[in-house]
Protein backbone atom coordinates (compact mmCIF):
# COMPACT_ATOMS: atom_id res chain seq x y z
CA UNK A 1 0.00 0.00 0.00
CA UNK A 2 1.83 3.17 -0.98
CA UNK A 3 1.59 6.39 1.10
CA UNK A 4 -1.38 7.98 -1.19
CA UNK A 5 -3.69 4.85 -0.38
CA UNK A 6 -2.52 5.14 3.32
CA UNK A 7 -3.39 8.26 3.38
CA UNK A 8 -7.00 8.36 1.98
CA UNK A 9 -7.16 5.15 4.45
CA UNK A 10 -6.41 7.21 7.54
CA UNK A 11 -9.06 9.78 6.30
CA UNK A 12 -11.46 7.55 5.76
CA UNK A 13 -10.55 6.17 8.96
CA UNK A 14 -11.32 9.98 10.77
CA UNK A 15 -14.08 10.41 9.10
CA UNK A 16 -15.97 7.02 9.87
CA UNK A 17 -15.19 8.22 13.78
CA UNK A 18 -16.39 11.39 13.54
CA UNK A 19 -19.32 10.58 12.01
CA UNK A 20 -19.96 7.64 14.55
CA UNK A 21 -19.47 10.29 17.20
CA UNK A 22 -21.48 12.94 15.91
CA UNK A 23 -24.29 10.18 15.28
CA UNK A 24 -24.01 9.34 19.13
CA UNK A 25 -24.25 12.41 19.59
CA UNK A 26 -27.10 13.27 18.56
CA UNK A 27 -29.07 10.15 19.21
CA UNK A 28 -28.06 11.12 22.97
CA UNK A 29 -29.55 14.37 22.54
CA UNK A 30 -32.55 13.04 21.28
CA UNK A 31 -32.71 10.79 23.95
CA UNK A 32 -32.49 13.81 26.07
CA UNK A 33 -34.91 16.02 23.98
CA UNK A 34 -37.95 12.64 24.54
CA UNK A 35 -36.79 12.41 28.15
CA UNK A 36 -38.33 15.85 28.75
CA UNK A 37 -40.84 15.75 27.00
CA UNK A 38 -42.38 12.60 28.00
CA UNK A 39 -41.86 13.80 32.12
CA UNK A 40 -42.51 17.21 31.14
CA UNK A 41 -41.60 18.77 34.33
CA UNK A 42 -42.75 22.18 33.39
CA UNK A 43 -45.87 20.81 31.56
CA UNK A 44 -45.69 22.65 28.56
CA UNK A 45 -46.61 20.27 26.28
CA UNK A 46 -49.15 17.64 28.43
CA UNK A 47 -51.14 17.39 32.09
CA UNK A 48 -48.51 15.84 34.98
CA UNK A 49 -48.02 12.07 34.42
CA UNK A 50 -50.32 10.17 37.11
CA UNK A 51 -48.06 9.40 40.31
CA UNK A 52 -44.61 10.71 39.20
CA UNK A 53 -42.87 12.69 41.78
CA UNK A 54 -43.16 16.11 40.42
CA UNK A 55 -40.96 19.04 41.98
CA UNK A 56 -43.40 22.06 42.24
CA UNK A 57 -41.06 24.94 43.18
CA UNK A 58 -40.99 27.36 40.21
CA UNK A 59 -44.14 29.24 39.73
CA UNK A 60 -42.31 31.44 36.58
CA UNK A 61 -41.62 28.40 34.86
CA UNK A 62 -44.36 26.07 35.93
CA UNK A 63 -47.42 27.93 35.72
CA UNK A 64 -47.71 28.48 31.75
CA UNK A 65 -47.76 24.94 31.14
CA UNK A 66 -50.17 24.49 34.67
CA UNK A 67 -52.54 26.93 32.86
CA UNK A 68 -52.72 25.47 29.27
CA UNK A 69 -52.61 22.18 29.64
CA UNK A 70 -54.53 21.22 32.50
CA UNK A 71 -58.39 20.31 33.23
CA UNK A 72 -60.34 23.26 35.74
CA UNK A 73 -63.67 25.46 35.06
CA UNK A 74 -62.04 28.37 37.69
CA UNK A 75 -58.76 30.23 38.19
CA UNK A 76 -57.04 31.46 41.41
CA UNK A 77 -54.71 34.60 40.94
CA UNK A 78 -52.93 36.73 43.15
CA UNK A 79 -49.67 36.77 45.12
CA UNK A 80 -48.00 34.78 47.22
CA UNK A 81 -50.97 35.03 50.01
CA UNK A 82 -52.82 32.61 47.22
CA UNK A 83 -50.41 29.98 46.95
CA UNK A 84 -51.80 27.61 49.84
CA UNK A 85 -55.37 26.65 49.18
CA UNK A 86 -56.07 23.44 48.75
CA UNK A 87 -57.94 22.69 45.39
CA UNK A 88 -60.38 20.57 47.05
CA UNK A 89 -61.61 23.56 48.83
CA UNK A 90 -63.13 24.95 45.89
CA UNK A 91 -64.72 21.80 45.15
CA UNK A 92 -66.09 21.51 48.07
CA UNK A 93 -67.31 25.18 48.90
CA UNK A 94 -68.03 26.30 45.10
CA UNK A 95 -68.57 23.28 43.05
CA UNK A 96 -65.42 24.07 41.12
CA UNK A 97 -61.94 22.45 40.13
CA UNK A 98 -59.46 25.51 40.25
CA UNK A 99 -55.89 25.66 39.02
CA UNK A 100 -53.61 27.84 40.80
CA UNK A 101 -51.52 30.14 39.20
CA UNK A 102 -49.82 32.78 42.02
CA UNK A 103 -46.80 35.07 41.40
CA UNK A 104 -44.62 35.99 44.55
CA UNK A 105 -45.05 40.21 44.76
CA UNK A 106 -47.41 39.38 41.79
CA UNK A 107 -47.70 42.25 39.47
CA UNK A 108 -51.33 43.64 37.00
CA UNK A 109 -48.63 42.08 33.89
CA UNK A 110 -48.39 39.04 36.13
CA UNK A 111 -52.29 38.56 36.61
CA UNK A 112 -52.86 39.24 32.64
CA UNK A 113 -50.04 36.85 31.88
CA UNK A 114 -51.23 34.42 33.83
CA UNK A 115 -54.72 34.68 32.07
CA UNK A 116 -53.41 35.01 29.12
CA UNK A 117 -52.16 31.14 29.34
CA UNK A 118 -55.57 29.89 30.57
CA UNK A 119 -57.13 31.36 27.29
CA UNK A 120 -54.86 29.31 25.55
CA UNK A 121 -56.75 26.26 27.02
CA UNK A 122 -59.51 24.25 26.43
CA UNK A 123 -61.40 24.56 29.35
CA UNK A 124 -64.98 26.86 30.15
CA UNK A 125 -63.89 29.13 32.88
CA UNK A 126 -67.01 29.88 34.94
CA UNK A 127 -65.08 31.25 37.67
CA UNK A 128 -61.86 33.41 38.56
CA UNK A 129 -60.68 34.56 42.13
CA UNK A 130 -57.99 36.87 42.52
CA UNK A 131 -56.18 38.29 45.41
CA UNK A 132 -55.72 41.76 45.08
CA UNK A 133 -52.52 43.23 46.54
CA UNK A 134 -53.01 47.01 45.46
CA UNK A 135 -49.53 48.28 46.81
CA UNK A 136 -48.17 46.29 43.50
CA UNK A 137 -51.25 48.09 41.16
CA UNK A 138 -49.41 50.97 40.80
CA UNK A 139 -46.45 49.06 39.09
CA UNK A 140 -45.86 49.80 35.15
CA UNK A 141 -48.90 47.62 33.00
CA UNK A 142 -45.70 45.96 31.08
CA UNK A 143 -43.56 44.85 33.90
CA UNK A 144 -43.51 41.51 36.06
CA UNK A 145 -42.26 40.91 39.32
CA UNK A 146 -39.37 38.72 37.74
CA UNK A 147 -38.31 38.21 35.00
CA UNK A 148 -39.67 35.42 33.06
CA UNK A 149 -38.92 32.57 31.07
CA UNK A 150 -40.32 33.43 27.54
CA UNK A 151 -39.99 30.80 25.38
CA UNK A 152 -42.22 29.08 28.16
CA UNK A 153 -44.75 31.71 27.81
CA UNK A 154 -44.56 32.33 23.76
CA UNK A 155 -45.47 29.93 21.05
CA UNK A 156 -42.96 29.35 19.23
CA UNK A 157 -41.51 26.10 19.56
CA UNK A 158 -38.03 26.33 18.10
CA UNK A 159 -37.08 28.24 21.09
CA UNK A 160 -38.50 25.20 23.17
CA UNK A 161 -34.47 24.43 23.17
CA UNK A 162 -33.92 26.47 26.08
CA UNK A 163 -36.32 23.52 27.79
CA UNK A 164 -35.29 20.67 26.54
CA UNK A 165 -31.36 21.08 26.98
CA UNK A 166 -31.21 22.46 29.94
CA UNK A 167 -29.07 20.94 32.59
CA UNK A 168 -31.36 22.15 35.67
CA UNK A 169 -33.95 20.78 34.26
CA UNK A 170 -32.65 17.31 33.15
CA UNK A 171 -30.82 16.88 37.22
CA UNK A 172 -32.93 18.77 39.48
CA UNK A 173 -36.29 17.87 37.77
CA UNK A 174 -36.37 14.79 36.04
CA UNK A 175 -33.46 12.22 37.02
CA UNK A 176 -32.88 13.75 41.19
CA UNK A 177 -36.68 12.93 41.32
CA UNK A 178 -36.73 9.86 38.90
CA UNK A 179 -33.68 8.25 40.09
CA UNK A 180 -34.10 8.70 43.95
CA UNK A 181 -37.52 9.83 45.07
CA UNK A 182 -39.34 6.99 42.24
CA UNK A 183 -41.10 6.08 45.77
CA UNK A 184 -42.51 9.14 46.21
CA UNK A 185 -45.91 10.47 44.67
CA UNK A 186 -45.24 13.47 45.40
CA UNK A 187 -47.63 16.68 45.41
CA UNK A 188 -50.44 17.10 43.42
CA UNK A 189 -49.21 19.69 40.89
CA UNK A 190 -52.55 21.14 41.02
CA UNK A 191 -53.05 20.82 44.74
CA UNK A 192 -49.14 22.41 45.64
CA UNK A 193 -48.92 25.15 48.56
CA UNK A 194 -45.21 25.67 48.30
CA UNK A 195 -43.18 25.43 51.88
CA UNK A 196 -45.52 27.17 53.45
CA UNK A 197 -46.96 24.77 56.24
CA UNK A 198 -43.17 24.69 57.36
CA UNK A 199 -43.11 27.81 58.08
CA UNK A 200 -43.17 29.28 62.02
CA UNK A 201 -46.96 31.03 63.22
CA UNK A 202 -46.40 33.04 65.77
CA UNK A 203 -46.93 35.95 67.10
CA UNK A 204 -43.42 35.74 69.00
CA UNK A 205 -42.53 34.91 65.59
CA UNK A 206 -44.12 38.04 63.56
CA UNK A 207 -42.32 40.41 66.11
CA UNK A 208 -38.99 39.08 65.68
CA UNK A 209 -39.13 39.31 61.78
CA UNK A 210 -40.84 42.36 61.53
CA UNK A 211 -39.55 45.99 62.07
CA UNK A 212 -42.05 48.80 63.32
CA UNK A 213 -41.23 52.22 61.87
CA UNK A 214 -40.44 53.87 65.30
CA UNK A 215 -41.71 57.16 63.58
CA UNK A 216 -44.28 58.22 61.79
CA UNK A 217 -43.68 59.91 58.40
CA UNK A 218 -45.90 62.71 57.00
CA UNK A 219 -48.96 61.19 54.94
CA UNK A 220 -48.22 60.86 51.56
CA UNK A 221 -51.28 62.52 49.45
CA UNK A 222 -53.51 60.10 48.81
CA UNK A 223 -54.57 61.10 44.66
CA UNK A 224 -50.78 60.18 43.95
CA UNK A 225 -51.87 56.40 42.91
CA UNK A 226 -54.63 57.36 40.83
CA UNK A 227 -52.45 58.01 37.52
CA UNK A 228 -50.40 54.38 37.78
CA UNK A 229 -53.53 52.97 39.24
CA UNK A 230 -55.47 53.97 36.21
CA UNK A 231 -53.10 52.87 33.56
CA UNK A 232 -53.27 49.61 35.24
CA UNK A 233 -56.98 49.74 34.98
CA UNK A 234 -57.31 50.49 30.94
CA UNK A 235 -54.49 48.33 29.63
CA UNK A 236 -54.89 44.96 31.94
CA UNK A 237 -57.95 45.03 34.46
CA UNK A 238 -60.97 46.02 32.34
CA UNK A 239 -60.00 44.22 28.87
CA UNK A 240 -59.72 41.13 31.28
CA UNK A 241 -62.94 41.49 32.91
CA UNK A 242 -64.93 42.57 29.61
CA UNK A 243 -63.28 39.84 27.30
CA UNK A 244 -64.77 37.46 30.06
CA UNK A 245 -69.05 38.37 30.37
CA UNK A 246 -69.80 34.90 30.97
CA UNK A 247 -67.32 34.52 33.96
CA UNK A 248 -67.75 35.41 37.97
CA UNK A 249 -64.98 37.10 38.83
CA UNK A 250 -64.42 37.25 42.53
CA UNK A 251 -61.59 40.49 44.05
CA UNK A 252 -60.71 40.28 47.36
CA UNK A 253 -58.48 41.81 49.81
CA UNK A 254 -56.70 39.28 51.78
CA UNK A 255 -56.69 39.50 55.78
CA UNK A 256 -52.91 41.16 56.40
CA UNK A 257 -52.25 41.55 59.81
CA UNK A 258 -52.93 44.81 61.62
CA UNK A 259 -49.02 44.90 61.76
CA UNK A 260 -49.54 45.55 58.20
CA UNK A 261 -51.53 48.14 58.28
CA UNK A 262 -49.78 50.25 61.17
CA UNK A 263 -46.43 50.04 58.68
CA UNK A 264 -48.12 51.89 56.45
CA UNK A 265 -49.42 54.74 58.76
CA UNK A 266 -45.85 55.15 59.88
CA UNK A 267 -44.16 55.14 56.43
CA UNK A 268 -47.32 57.55 55.48
CA UNK A 269 -48.61 55.12 52.72
CA UNK A 270 -52.21 54.53 54.81
CA UNK A 271 -53.92 56.80 53.00
CA UNK A 272 -52.99 56.09 49.31
CA UNK A 273 -53.52 52.74 49.67
CA UNK A 274 -56.85 52.78 50.96
CA UNK A 275 -57.62 55.20 48.13
CA UNK A 276 -56.38 52.68 45.24
CA UNK A 277 -58.39 50.30 46.98
CA UNK A 278 -61.65 53.11 46.73
CA UNK A 279 -60.70 53.41 42.90
CA UNK A 280 -60.71 49.76 42.77
CA UNK A 281 -64.03 49.12 43.86
CA UNK A 282 -65.47 51.63 42.11
CA UNK A 283 -64.62 50.41 38.88
CA UNK A 284 -65.10 46.55 39.90
CA UNK A 285 -69.19 47.19 41.13
CA UNK A 286 -69.30 48.72 37.75
CA UNK A 287 -69.85 44.79 36.30
CA UNK A 288 -72.72 42.40 37.08
CA UNK A 289 -70.32 39.30 37.03
CA UNK A 290 -67.78 41.12 39.58
CA UNK A 291 -67.58 40.61 43.30
CA UNK A 292 -65.55 42.20 45.99
CA UNK A 293 -64.69 40.86 49.36
CA UNK A 294 -63.19 43.29 52.15
CA UNK A 295 -61.35 40.22 54.10
CA UNK A 296 -59.15 42.40 55.52
CA UNK A 297 -61.95 43.89 57.69
CA UNK A 298 -62.20 40.99 60.17
CA UNK A 299 -60.87 42.50 63.16
CA UNK A 300 -60.42 38.98 65.28
CA UNK A 301 -58.39 38.05 62.58
CA UNK A 302 -55.64 40.83 62.17
CA UNK A 303 -55.45 41.48 65.62
CA UNK A 304 -54.20 37.83 66.20
CA UNK A 305 -50.44 37.64 65.32
CA UNK A 306 -50.49 33.59 66.31
CA UNK A 307 -51.55 33.02 62.50
CA UNK A 308 -49.25 34.99 60.73
CA UNK A 309 -45.43 33.94 59.91
CA UNK A 310 -44.74 38.21 58.79
CA UNK A 311 -46.87 40.76 58.87
CA UNK A 312 -48.70 39.34 55.60
CA UNK A 313 -48.62 35.36 55.32
CA UNK A 314 -51.07 33.60 57.19
CA UNK A 315 -51.65 29.83 58.18
CA UNK A 316 -53.79 27.69 56.24
CA UNK A 317 -56.27 27.99 58.43
CA UNK A 318 -57.19 31.94 57.50
CA UNK A 319 -56.81 30.37 54.24
CA UNK A 320 -59.49 28.25 54.40
CA UNK A 321 -61.36 31.03 56.39
CA UNK A 322 -60.62 33.36 52.76
CA UNK A 323 -62.72 31.23 50.77
CA UNK A 324 -65.85 30.31 53.23
CA UNK A 325 -65.80 34.65 53.73
CA UNK A 326 -66.09 34.69 50.17
CA UNK A 327 -68.58 31.80 49.82
CA UNK A 328 -70.88 33.24 52.54
CA UNK A 329 -70.72 36.87 51.02
CA UNK A 330 -69.30 37.48 54.79
CA UNK A 331 -67.77 41.23 53.92
CA UNK A 332 -69.30 41.51 50.33
CA UNK A 333 -68.81 45.22 48.86
CA UNK A 334 -71.73 46.74 47.80
CA UNK A 335 -72.11 50.25 46.86
CA UNK A 336 -73.66 50.98 49.91
CA UNK A 337 -71.14 50.06 52.23
CA UNK A 338 -67.72 49.77 50.46
CA UNK A 339 -66.35 53.15 52.15
CA UNK A 340 -67.51 52.00 55.30
CA UNK A 341 -65.02 48.53 55.10
CA UNK A 342 -62.17 51.39 54.33
CA UNK A 343 -63.04 53.91 57.28
CA UNK A 344 -63.13 51.00 59.72
CA UNK A 345 -60.09 49.62 58.63
CA UNK A 346 -58.61 53.23 59.09
CA UNK A 347 -59.92 54.07 62.45
CA UNK A 348 -58.87 50.21 63.72
CA UNK A 349 -55.19 50.71 62.48
CA UNK A 350 -55.25 54.65 63.66
CA UNK A 351 -56.30 53.41 67.28
CA UNK A 352 -53.65 50.35 66.98
CA UNK A 353 -50.98 49.84 69.76
CA UNK A 354 -48.11 48.04 69.01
Amino acid sequence: MNMKEQAEKKQMSIGGFLGLLFGIIALACLLVMALVIFVDPFFQYHAPLKNFPYLIDDQLSQNPGLARNTTYNAVSLGSSVTTDYHVTWFQDLFGLDVVKLPYNGAYPRDIANAMEQADRSKNDIQAIFIGVDVAGYTADPNETKYPLPEYLYDRNPFNDVSYWFNKDVLMKYVFNKALLHADQHGTDPLDYYSNYPYLTYSEEHVRSVVTIPETRKEMAPADTVREPFEKNWEVILKPMIESHPETTFYFYFPPRSILYWYIQLQNGSLDSLLYEEKLFTEHLLAYENVEVHFLQNDAETILDLSHYTDETHFDQGISYKVLQWIKEGTYKATKDNYESYLSDLKALTESYEP
